[in-house]
């Protein structure tokens, strides 16, 4: 049953969050202002090959956050300039509140927010979930910097439905075309953040790729074409 979080609660939570991710965690939040614990935890994860994804409204960073994430190893930074809702999660728990990543929120501020179990409140959870799907393919890529990219990503023939009846939502392994990295599963954006920046700069969507962005295994596909024809039969079952 969802759980009812106060200022401190829902703090301790979020940091419970990203050490509880065993492949992804998930951060939308208007303003990225990232206390120290919360930038050691988000780097704890990197080191340990979680995929950290961080969809938020204010355009720029500052330099200490800048630094750490341009080390980053698994990370896509969105920006979405209509975005007023806070949530974080992984594939297990989802916190929904009123708390904003500034530094000082839980010194300053009184806060309240919900914590969501996948197991116990499973339909509130997916909901959720597709809402923060939506989010993010309305949004815009950026780089390390926090720099949205000039070139969005055109919608795809094709589309990857996650099975929400068995395994976890989040912890479906999909892979970039490029360099096969762990990345998020989305025909829409097959590759790392690194290398659509790369692909960026010539913006071929039939240049020939590596892996299949499903299977990750080696395969002759593109950014119009991402996922290997067994993969693509395989979704239209």
């Amino acid at each position: 049953m969802a759980k009812f979080l106060t200022t401190s609660g829902t703090s301790h939570h979020i940091e419970q969050i990203i050490i509880g991710a065993k492949k992804t965690v998930v951060f939308l939040t208007p303003y990225l202002f990232l206390s120290r614990t919360l930038l050691e935890r988000l780097q704890d994860a990197d080191r340990q090959g979680i995929k950290i994804i961080i969809i938020y409204r204010q355009n720029k960073l500052r330099p200490v956050e800048v630094e750490v994430l341009n080390n980053f190893k698994s990370l896509d930074i969105f920006y979405s300039p209509n975005l007023h809702a806070k949530c974080y999660f992984n594939a297990k728990e989802m916190i929904i509140t009123s708390m904003n990543m500034y530094e000082f929120s839980e010194k300053n501020n009184r806060e309240m927010g919900i914590l969501i179990n996948r197991q116990e409140d499973k339909e509130l959870y997916i909901n959720a979930y597709q809402e923060a799907k939506s989010i993010i393919a309305a949004s815009q890529r950026c780089d390390s910097m926090g720099q949205p990219l000039a070139t969005t990503i055109p919608p795809r023939e094709v589309e990857v439905k996650p099975d929400f009846n068995s395994g976890s939502i989040l912890e479906a392994k999909a892979f970039c075309i490029r360099c096969h990295g762990d990345i998020f599963l989305n025909v829409h954006r097959p590759l790392c953040s690194k290398c659509y920046v790369e692909w960026a700069k010539f913006k071929n969507r039939k240049h020939p790729e590596k892996y299949c962005h499903q299977c990750g295994l080696e395969k002759q596909t593109s950014l119009s074409k991402p996922i290997c024809k067994k993969c693509f039969i395989e979704n239209k079952k």
